[in-house]
């Protein structure tokens, strides 16, 4: 199904660099994403390799072209997915700096549970400088689109009643696996058979959208 992204939505995405869109994903949708997780045997980090429920979501060639539409980036690529349940990285920063992968783009936050009424007020929060976004969406189903480029807090995930959320992060044609400290995961790819320097192959990170 395609998700037309209208000129407002650009123009907000180009101020703010990030976006919100409601009910991405049906009430059906979140339960079987949801159950499919639970069932995970890793850390959460590239889910989408181990199930192929998740694959189905993660590879979802509509999100992949709403994220080119906002970034006017394309092709793009899957970078990875991540399961958010806690904190997964220690001080905020852009997803550029947190990722192993050189050349990631924007990232898409799933909300797969239904945030209270107080932190949904309160799921966006901007400093006057743009120096910290919190990505909350509002309810489940919706997903929040942001530019790669802005610093990002995760610490609401410790401080407020559980959320499950699922991280998809997109990345260019052309990127690179490099040597990245902040990244917990930094040495996943090795298992698929990457050196640092490597260019990403489209056998293990796909297209997902080529406009």
């Amino acid at each position: 199904m395609h998700f037309a992204v209208a000129p407002e939505h650009l123009n907000f995405f180009k101020r703010h660099h990030y976006i919100e869109f409601e009910d991405l994903l049906t009430e059906a949708e979140v339960q079987t994403l949801s159950q499919a997780l639970t069932e995970r045997v890793g850390t959460g980090y590239d889910c989408w390799r181990e199930n192929r429920v998740v694959q189905k979501f993660v590879l979802r060639p509509q999100f992949a072209e709403i994220a080119s539409n906002l970034t006017k980036v394309r092709p793009l690529r899957i970078a990875f997915d991540l399961l958010l349940t806690s904190s997964p990285f220690e001080k905020p920063l852009p997803l550029e700096e947190l990722s192993s992968i050189q050349g990631v783009v924007c990232g898409c936050i799933l909300q797969l549970s239904s945030p209270p009424l107080q932190a949904s007020q309160e799921s966006l929060v901007i400093e006057e400088e743009m120096t910290t976004l919190i990505p909350l969406p509002k309810k489940s189903g919706s997903a929040l689109f942001f530019s790669a480029e802005i610093p990002l807090s995760f610490d609401y995930l410790a401080t407020t009643p559980p959320h499950e959320q699922l991280l998809i992060v997109y990345a260019k044609e052309k990127s690179l696996y490099t040597m990245q400290e902040n990244d917990p995961h930094i040495h996943a790819l090795k298992s698929l058979g990457y050196g640092f320097g490597d260019r990403l192959k489209d056998t293990t990170h796909p297209i997902l959208y080529r406009g």
